[in-house]
């Protein structure tokens, strides 16, 4: 049983080890970071419900939008379903910045900003779509007064940033020639960073992101990267980070090596982006690259196929040809890892049927071995009742002993007492018969024959003698064989039966009782009895007779 035991301890280590190992098998950043992660697994589970809510909202809204017909009340409509369409159909969001357009073309009186801002929207989801030169255009039309007005202005090189960014991913995938780009990107982020000015919590991220395209990150202002770490850091609800805050702070400490940091804010840009609906989520790929290369596949593949089929939805044709390499790149991954797992689902499958088996074996063992002890405990509890039994035995064969011994002791007493009897009446008797022959020698020497002859011829003297002999022999036998009586009477007939405590009273027994004293002392023959009891023979026989036990005890002519 003990190896038995020793290998299903060696079997349970090994498998504790092997899920100890996966468990610390994970990197760092991974571990450091794995609730914020497990929200963003939770959210991406629940997408459907949210695309749900939302569906249902622009659906209201567009009912509301085919019941009016106030021009401002369309357009009022129009923006709000652009906002809705904007991170999340830019196909909806196109054709309603071209709606909000066309209408605000028909106001009357005319408005300029209005229209040029829808302009700049329209220039914003074409470049979302990948048509840069027609974003371009659009944006062309603008008139440089109209672009000096602060709002607007920052709109338009918003519009200009995002569209050189787009241009400079197709670009890069495309291994085109990106200087040009790049110079554009870097003066309208520099735009941006002089018209935010005024408007102090709108991209707080440029200066993040001029210093890290292109130079040391050691440069970066620790002012405007505080700024940036609180503008995520105390916001209490995910939904309301600015996401692309999050996501230049990630590319900051990815920068300075700080992989936990870096991912712990990707993730909190990839988790404001899925509870805005936002479809345009440039932080997912980017962790799942990251994933990727710390070797948690799992949700690399998760990630990025999920980023794929939002990209696809919102139709960003530049992330589309970004993202396709890398979903190819972990796809194969995540495929020869299925196959690894495969494998080693099979090995673990074999061991666990061996471990099977084997637990098999030990519970058989055991039920044998429990078998075993419950038949040795039976025999155990049967020698142990034989042994009380025994032993119960052994104290009734010391009591039977001990009661044999005192009997044994008693009758030895009482044969002590017999025998020193004895002697005491044989020493009675021959003082008395020497008394008896002194008494005739004085007479013979007086020459008194007559007297002597009278002495010799006289009976009476010798039964005197017996009387005082059968007194004393009354007296000892009763005192020493207390119980004799009862014995006797248990043994003799209804009419030969005697009163026990008259015989008590009178000290006397008769001549039966007498007879029956004598042969438990061992005399039996009836001449004895009868030269002890100076009884004839007849007499005997008839007194023994009376026993039923002694008619056999010796031939009738004794």
């Amino acid at each position: 049983m003990i190896p038995y035991i020793r290998l299903l301890i060696c079997i349970i280590a090994v498998a504790l080890t092997i899920a100890t190992a996966q468990a610390t098998s994970l990197h760092p950043a991974v571990k450091a970071n794995l609730k914020e992660l497990m929200r963003l697994d939770s959210l991406i589970e629940r997408q459907a419900e949210l695309s749900d809510r939302k569906e249902k909202g622009i659906k209201s809204l567009r009912e509301a939008l085919s019941r009016t017909g106030s021009i401002d009340e369309q357009i009022r409509l129009s923006n709000k379903l652009f906002e809705e369409y904007r991170y999340y159909d830019s196909d909806s969001a196109l054709k309603y910045s071209r709606l909000m357009y066309d209408l605000a073309q028909q106001l009357q009186p005319r408005n300029d900003s209005l229209s040029v801002i829808f302009l700049i929207d329209q220039a914003y989801m074409n470049s979302i779509q990948g048509f840069h030169e027609k974003a371009k255009k659009l944006l062309d039309r603008i008139p440089p007064d109209m672009i000096k007005i602060s709002d607007i202005g920052l709109k338009y090189y918003k519009a200009r940033e995002y569209g050189a960014s787009m241009e400079l991913v197709y670009a890069i995938d495309n291994k085109e020639n990106t200087d040009h780009i790049w110079k554009d990107l870097l003066q309208y982020r520099d735009s941006l960073k002089i018209l935010s000015k005024d408007f102090p919590d709108m991209y707080i991220w440029i200066p993040i992101a001029e210093k890290l395209e292109g130079s040391d990150p050691r440069e970066v202002d620790a002012k405007a990267l505080e700024n940036l770490r609180l503008s995520v850091d105390t916001v209490s609800d995910v939904a309301d980070i600015d996401a692309p805050n999050a996501y230049w702070l990630a590319r900051y400490y990815n920068t300075i090596g700080d992989s936990i940091r870096m991912i712990h804010y990707l993730t909190i840009a990839s988790q404001a982006k899925i509870l805005n609906l936002y479809r345009e989520n440039p932080a997912m790929p980017e962790l799942a690259g990251h994933l990727f290369d710390y070797g948690d596949l799992d949700r690399a593949y998760n990630y990025i196929m999920y980023s794929g089929q939002q990209i696809n939805a919102y139709k960003n044709r530049n992330r589309i040809v970004l993202n396709t390499s890398i979903i190819s790149e972990v796809k194969d991954a995540y495929s020869a890892k299925l196959k690894e797992r495969d494998r080693m689902l099979c090995l673990y499958m074999f061991g666990l049927i061996v471990f099977a088996i084997l637990l098999v074996i030990f519970i058989l063992a055991l039920i044998n071995r429990n078998k075993k002890l419950h038949r040795t405990q039976r025999q155990l509890s049967e020698t142990n009742s034989e042994l009380v039994d025994a032993l119960g035995q052994r104290d009734e064969a010391i009591d039977s002993l001990k009661t044999a011994n005192d009997k044994l002791e008693r009758l030895n007493r009482m044969k002590h007492d017999v025998i020193a009897l004895a002697f005491h009446l044989a020493a009675i008797q021959i003082g008395r018969l020497d008394e008896f022959r002194k008494k005739l020698l004085r007479k013979y020497k007086a020459n008194q024959f007559a007297q002597l002859g009278t002495y010799l011829n006289d009976d009476e003297i010798i039964k005197e003698y017996y009387t005082d002999l059968n007194n004393a022999f009354d007296k000892t036998v009763i005192s020493t064989f207390p119980e004799f009586i009862e014995d006797y009477n248990n043994t003799c007939g209804e009419t030969a039966k005697v009163d026990r405590d008259e015989i008590l009273k009178s000290q006397t027994l008769n001549v039966r009782l007498r007879i029956y004293a004598l042969r438990r002392l061992g005399i039996e023959k009836s001449a004895d009895l009868a030269q002890i009891l100076n009884v004839s023979i007849r007499t005997v026989y008839n007194n023994r007779s009376t026993d039923p036990k002694s008619a056999s005890t010796e031939p009738k002519n004794t």
